[in-house]
């Protein structure tokens, strides 16, 4: 699973899981939000890390950061941070709770929050980085355009390697 698809899969996860969100969860947003916008999230791979698990073509065991976003605003500042908080744990049930997005993965590492206030908006805003971590398995398989490609084929085994002639 490439890093793209990480990111689409959370982003579909959590539109289908989250309707009160309709509209408001993003792939990408660098402009802040106007008050009328939240509660909102913006979704995307903080990084991607991955070592080979393979002496052929690369079989990567990724890990995954995948940052949430989230942003909310209330009447004061109780409500709000109530509010930031409800979103966040929201988010945590949509993904964590989701048969088809944890089949995706390996296993889930590990689930942290930060919490901050905004005090140079216009307007309360409290903002939530919610990071999940994931490990998943990413197959580089070689491009094969012909016959001619597949003629010899390195086959490694240990220490000892073979050329094998595949048009025997």
């Amino acid at each position: 699973m490439r890093r793209s698809e990480v990111w689409q899969a959370t982003h579909d996860a959590m539109v289908e899981r989250l309707p009160a969100l309709d509209g408001k969860i993003h792939k990408a947003r660098f402009s802040r939000f106007d008050e009328d916008e939240l509660p909102a999230a913006v979704v995307f791979v903080f990084s991607d890390q991955g070592s080979n698990q393979s002496s052929g073509a690369p079989l990567l065991a990724s890990r995954s950061e995948i940052s949430v976003e989230l942003f909310a605003t209330g009447a004061d500042d109780d409500a709000a941070a109530e509010a930031i908080n409800a979103l966040a744990e929201s988010v945590e049930d949509a993904l964590l709770r989701s048969p088809a997005w944890i089949s995706l993965f390996r296993r889930v590492d590990e689930v942290g929050a930060d919490f901050v206030m905004d005090d140079g908006a216009s307007f309360r805003l409290f903002a939530c980085s919610l990071r999940i971590t994931v490990e998943h398995t990413q197959a580089f398989d070689p491009d094969i355009d012909d016959a001619d490609d597949l003629e010899h084929v390195r086959l490694q085994v240990g220490a000892a390697t073979a050329d094998v002639d595949l048009e025997e």
